[in-house]
């Protein structure tokens, strides 16, 4: 028998389903949750491919905490600053960098970052949440 918060938990990642699906991303799994939210994989319409998205609680987000077993918490995690970070470091792949040499020659190559980085997709927000897509 489902007890009312397992319920109300239900209903909320149903909801969060919905949401996603309804923003072009199918059939999202939920991988595991995470001290403001959860990780989901789903299928991005758009692109044919699988991503992974980072779903963060506005509310625990704003204060700066996590709820642990009723005992409001301290958390350093910030979604907004990961995002930023993360949007940079995929951007940057398609920057061209002068390269200063002893001939004075404008040459330029272009900035590569590592294949290990995990690739910024889109985010988007809703009243409750912030969303991070990335690659899979």
């Amino acid at each position: 028998m489902a007890t009312p918060s397992s319920t109300v938990q239900m209903a909320i990642e149903n909801r969060l389903k919905r949401l996603l699906h309804n923003s072009g991303y199918i059939n999202p799994i939920k991988l595991a949750d995470t001290l403001q939210g959860s990780i989901w994989r789903a299928l991005n319409k758009s692109m044919n491919n699988t991503v992974v998205i980072k779903a963060t609680k506005k509310n625990l987000h704003q204060h700066g905490i996590v709820v642990i077993n009723g005992m409001q918490i301290d958390v350093e995690e910030n979604i907004i600053k990961e995002t930023a970070i993360l949007k940079y470091l995929t951007e940057c792949q398609n920057e061209y960098i002068k390269i200063n040499n002893s001939d004075n020659d404008n040459k330029q190559t272009k900035r590569e970052c590592p294949n290990s980085f995990v690739k910024y997709i889109d985010s988007f927000q809703t009243n409750y949440n912030y969303y991070l897509v990335m690659e899979d």
